[in-house]
């Protein structure tokens, strides 16, 4: 499946961070299969946005909270984790690529991304979101009910089922994080891993726990 992602005029959201290390970095073809739900932690740079002022991820933590569903939690630098500006015209948005399949998350000859899954939020909707307890709006085969959102502070976490990603034995998933709208001096933004519009993007892996 092809999703394209679209930048604006003021920004694109494929933008850098600082890279895993190659133990965090492991190949899915070699990770170990786990006995017990795991939580995996992955710590990015602070003050590392690309392109002006946005969100700047410094962590993300990805675990079971039960066997059927993995939580995907990105800390902040500040609180909220995804702020608007309705007068200044300007929003964050966040998005996340996950795939299951062998090929991972591809980066296509003319900037578009090939990859399984996508989900993720807007600043200016998410106060909605979280006051309604309404699920995310999701892309591509993660439907209305398929995520759920938290935040606390800084963190912002999202929770999917298994079955809603194919029952997979691990993921693999990258991050990006960006500021649309506004002056374009004030538009910046992170990711996960580290990955430019015009690279290969690189991803981090999460196995499931066995039964």
């Amino acid at each position: 499946m092809r999703t394209t992602w679209v930048a604006t005029a003021t920004i694109t959201l494929c933008l850098m961070l600082a890279g895993l290390s190659a133990a965090a970095a492991s190949s899915p073809a070699t990770s170990p299969r786990l006995v017990a739900p795991a939580l995996v932690r992955y710590v990015d740079a602070v003050g590392d946005p690309l392109g002006g002022v946005g969100p700047d991820i410094v962590a993300v933590t990805v675990s079971q909270p039960d066997p059927e569903s993995v939580s995907i939690a990105i800390e902040f630098a500040t609180a909220p984790p995804l702020g608007y500006d309705v007068a200044a015209g300007w929003t964050d948005m966040l998005m996340i690529f996950i795939a299951t399949g062998p090929a991972g998350i591809v980066r296509m000859p003319d900037g578009s991304v090939d990859v399984d899954y996508v989900t993720g939020a807007h600043g200016a909707n998410l106060e909605e979101t979280l006051a309604t307890g309404a699920p995310l709006n999701a892309r591509d085969d993660l439907r209305m009910g398929a995520v759920k959102v938290a935040v606390d502070d800084a963190n912002l976490t999202l929770t999917l089922t298994r079955t809603s990603l194919g029952d997979p034995e691990r993921i693999l998933f990258a991050l990006a994080v960006g500021r649309e709208g506004g002056a374009e001096e004030a538009s910046g933004g992170d990711a996960f891993p580290e990955f430019t519009e015009t690279e290969p993007i690189t991803h981090a892996a999460y196995w499931f726990a066995t039964a």
